[in-house]
């Protein structure tokens, strides 16, 4: 049931990072930057969401800099392995979206688990 609650945030989440990165990827930002930009603004809504209706604990901001640093450096990552081997922009974002849902599950059931 998590998981499902997990991956329907996941739904609106993608639609606002899909957005912005086509957006900045189209004003000719490269693959890295419009990535990591896209999915800082999309992490803030799939955080809380995630925080209040997943988990049901408390969004810190210690959580949310853990969650955002280790995502955030796979958005960079992916984005920067995709410019690096001139990967198109779609493939990239389909990629790092099913790595997103999986990695960004477990990683969220570890630090909401945790007392702080």
């Amino acid at each position: 049931m998590k998981f499902l609650k997990y991956a329907s945030i996941g739904v609106l989440n993608t639609g606002i990072h899909w957005g912005i990165f086509g957006a900045l990827a189209a004003l000719g930002l490269g693959q890295s930057k419009s990535n990591v930009i896209a999915f800082l603004c999309a992490v803030t809504f799939s955080f809380l969401a995630n925080a209040k209706v997943t988990f049901q604990a408390r969004a810190s901001a210690i959580r949310y800099g853990l969650y955002v640093s280790f995502m955030g450096f796979m958005a960079f990552a992916f984005g920067g392995a995709a410019d690096h081997m001139s990967v198109n922009p779609l493939i990239t974002l389909v990629a790092f979206s099913g790595f997103s849902l999986v990695a960004g599950y477990l990683y969220s059931n570890l630090i909401f688990s945790r007392t702080e």
